[in-house]
């Protein structure tokens, strides 16, 4: 008897080691088959599977009874036939609340095929089984005395405890991965909208204006210019990038006047956009990116603008920054608009608006080591002044 009990002491002495270095084994990718062991070893067995709950309607790991699926093994030795399902009767896995401590199985009372299973041990965590423990033939033939049956209840609560933080931090982390993509298609959206909206006025200016040399010229550039953002956004998907960036920078810098005339060119049949170039300026920063966020800002202000009243971009350098002033004289943006409203994403004043455009607009200017500010007046109109390091002032030290 005294040699029985020092060998339980021991045993449990060495599986609490050992349960603390199995849920510590995560790191090394290896967590389930490290708290298979420990417990196996705590219960004094040769084998053991892990079985998570089937993905059910109440989500999982919320069955305290049904179906389980298993998903580790330790020391098992699977037969290519043998089932991975699991079905726990209510008799095991308890009545409405997680059953604890180790369940002896009787002969043929799990729908297994393997001649060792032996017991069951519930991992449970807030009253629910996140998990069960299948136990094969114990090194000593003979029941778990009481010292190791407590022993196991407090093990399994610590293991049941680890795999649901494990579980629940995967499905944070799924959440996040499925939230930037959506942010991602979020802003290919907006952006497809755009292109969209540009195409379907050239279409409808078309029918009157096709005839006219001049509208056939813009045409052109427009279809050109449409073109290169859908290029430049399939590039953005195909490499899988789900955040507001500044795009690939060009070495020689990026001249911000030829990109505003163009944009202006291609609006010239529906609206003046008047160029002002006090000094050419070369940016650093990607070209798609500086046409986007100026797009953006001028189709704004055309459409907040009378169709007599232009819209001015003014270009300048301002120390080693360029400055870039889109200006309307439209019906402008109240105080608490500028405040709450213009860059929080998801929120438009627009009607069918997806409310990003300003937010990606700032960001992508950020993200290319600049600044963008706004000023505005309702009934007087807006300001929006970018600021973009010069390609120029790259090289140059900061006092």
């Amino acid at each position: 008897m005294n040699a029985a009990r020092r060998l339980a002491s021991t045993r449990l002495a060495t599986g609490w080691r050992a349960i603390s270095r199995g849920i510590q084994a995560e790191d090394s990718g290896s967590a389930e088959a490290g708290i298979l062991e420990a417990l196996a070893s705590v219960a004094g067995a040769l084998a053991a599977r892990l079985y998570y709950p089937a993905e059910v309607d109440n989500g999982p790991g919320k069955a305290a009874l049904g179906d389980f699926v298993a998903v580790a093994d330790w020391c098992w030795g699977l037969g290519d036939d043998e089932p991975r399902g699991l079905f726990l009767a209510a008799g095991m896995a308890g009545e409405g609340r997680a059953a604890e401590g180790l369940i002896v199985l009787e002969r043929n009372e799990l729908p297994l095929r393997h001649p060792s299973a032996w017991a069951l041990l519930p991992l449970p965590h807030d009253g629910q089984v996140v998990a069960v423990l299948l136990l094969a033939c114990p090194v000593v033939p003979q029941a778990p005395d009481a010292a190791t049956r407590e022993a196991l209840v407090l093990a399994a609560r610590q293991a049941g405890s680890h795999i649901a933080a494990t579980r629940a931090q995967a499905l944070v982390e799924d959440a996040a991965r499925f939230g930037a993509f959506h942010r991602s298609l979020a802003f290919a959206t907006h952006d497809l909208k755009g292109i969209s909206s540009q195409l379907s006025l050239l279409a409808s200016n078309a029918e009157r204006l096709g005839d006219n040399p001049d509208f056939r010229s813009d045409m052109v550039l427009t279809l050109r210019a449409a073109a290169g953002r859908l290029d430049a956004l399939m590039e953005q998907l195909a490499r899988g990038e789900t955040g507001v960036r500044g795009g690939v920078a060009d070495p020689h810098g990026v001249d911000v006047g030829d990109i505003a005339r163009a944009i202006a060119a291609t609006l010239a049949t529906r609206h003046q956009v008047s160029v002002i170039e006090r000094e050419a300026c070369a940016v650093r920063g990607g070209a798609a990116a500086v046409a986007q966020v100026l797009t953006h800002l001028i189709e704004n202000a055309v459409e907040a603008s009378k169709p007599d009243a232009p819209v001015f971009v003014g270009i300048n350098a301002d120390g080693a920054m360029a400055r870039l002033e889109v200006i309307d004289s439209g019906h402008g943006m109240s105080p608490q608009f500028l405040r709450e409203r213009l860059f929080r994403p998801f929120d438009s004043a627009k009607q069918g608006g997806f409310g990003i455009g300003a937010y990606e607009a700032r960001e992508m200017v950020r993200a290319m080591g600049g600044r963008l500010d706004v000023e505005s007046r309702e009934g007087v109109g807006t300001r929006f002044v970018i600021r973009l390091p010069l390609a120029a002032a790259s090289g140059r030290v900061a006092l």
